[in-house]
């Protein structure tokens, strides 16, 4: 659905019945719009002296300002790829958007276009790389979309990353829960279980749970944010009790309802034998015990999430955004982990692959950056910010303004 400001060509025809239409800019853009219309406009204008008194298309080419001469009941149509400057200047002119000019729909995926290279947005993301410094390596760090500005906010070997409420929930492997206020001051400490190799974290705001995946046990760590004390254990299987091994290496999770949502690398517990049959795993939070397979056969996944009401997962050696219907939204030539959705724009964290041995008989090119994507989901669109910081992402989170 078009807004009142960018027309559909639906909205043009019916238009074009009571208005005299005029189009702005004589170029290819108004060859395919007259294809699409029909022979509806009276005229041209252009700003280029060098096209105008000519005929384009049929129709004549005149100076923008025949548009303030007596040319009542007129509705301008801009089919320019300058179409910004063009609105200011019809706005100087006195002409209103969408009551009285629009652009062609043509342009609508020039803007989608525009609006990514015009994206301001800050985002929190997590780096597990062992080596930091104050200004690289592991860590947390700040990056404005606008002026591409990093900042380093925390040094540490940081995974998981999740709001609590006003606070932030932040995984660092080698200290537990670092509990941060929304300007990133530390205001707590959480102690985790030993060498469980803590990695996604979800906090439960209902009961004030934390759930941390902890693949070094092969189980899911249950903390309470207030006191900070562990209150329960759920395991994967059996088998961690047996030989005490990363089996399934869970990574990250997300809570709805009773559920715990769990992506893992492998469902049989033999990820380290290169069985890589890995998925989603369902957990009932009260019962304390697996519930069942939701999504199978990805490949080393992360990053599940409950976004704008359904569940998304990155099929992380593939490169892909997909759905729990098994729509996969979006690929790219990277390692994805981290996941975000801003309500239009999905975010999506980058790290070069570490194995990209496994890829090499697939016809295809393997990325060696870290950073994240901005995806359109709209209109497939993508914007990519390399950051040579660091060399891996966790986690990442959207700052909301």
């Amino acid at each position: 659905m078009a807004s009142s400001k960018w027309k559909t060509w639906e909205e043009i025809e019916g238009l074009a019945r009571t208005k005299r239409i005029v189009f702005w800019g004589a170029s290819h853009w108004i060859e395919r719009s007259v294809e699409r219309l029909g022979p509806v406009g009276e005229f041209i204008v252009d700003n280029n002296p060098n096209n105008q008194n000519i005929q384009f298309v049929g129709m004549p080419v005149k100076s923008p300002s025949s548009l303030t001469d007596d040319n009542p009941n007129i509705y301008v149509v801009i089919t320019t790829s300058n179409y910004s400057s063009v609105i200011d200047e019809l706005h100087e002119m006195g002409f209103e958007m969408g009551d009285e000019f629009c652009c062609t729909p043509l342009l609508m995926g020039q803007r989608a276009s525009d609006k990514l290279r015009e994206l301001d947005r800050r985002v929190l993301i997590t780096s597990p790389q062992h080596y930091s410094d104050a200004k690289t390596g592991g860590g947390l760090y700040m990056f404005a979309t606008k002026g591409r500005k990093l900042r380093k906010l925390i040094t540490g070997k940081c995974r998981g990353l999740a709001r609590a409420g006003d606070n932030y929930l932040l995984v660092d492997m080698l200290r537990g829960i670092r509990v941060l206020d929304t300007d990133f001051r530390e205001t707590g400490e959480i102690e985790l279980s030993p060498n469980c190799e803590p990695h996604g974290v979800a906090f439960d705001q209902s009961t004030g749970h934390i759930f941390v995946a902890q693949p070094g046990r092969d189980s899911i760590g249950v903390y309470e944010l207030a006191s900070g004390k562990a209150v329960g254990e759920i395991f994967i299987s059996e088998k961690w009790q047996v030989n005490k091994k990363d089996n399934h290496h869970i990574n990250d999770l997300c809570v709805v309802g009773d559920s715990l949502f769990v992506s893992m690398f492998s469902f049989s517990g033999n990820w380290m034998h290169e069985v890589y049959d890995g998925g989603v795993l369902e957990v009932s939070i009260s019962k304390e015990k697996a519930v069942g397979m939701a999504v199978t056969d990805l490949w080393s996944p992360h990053s599940v999430s409950r976004i704008d009401g359904s569940l998304m997962v990155l099929d992380s050696m593939r490169g892909e955004l997909v759905s729990m219907n098994w729509k996969r939204l979006g690929q790219f030539n990277t390692f994805v982990r981290g996941l975000d959705f801003d309500g239009r724009y999905y975010y999506v964290g980058m790290s070069g692959f570490r194995h990209a041995e496994k890829l090499s008989s697939m016809a295809r090119s393997i990325g060696v950056d870290a950073g994240f994507a901005v995806f359109d989901p709209q209109t497939c669109l993508t914007r990519t910010f390399v950051i040579d910081e660091f060399e891996g992402v966790h986690s990442l989170l959207v700052i909301k303004d």
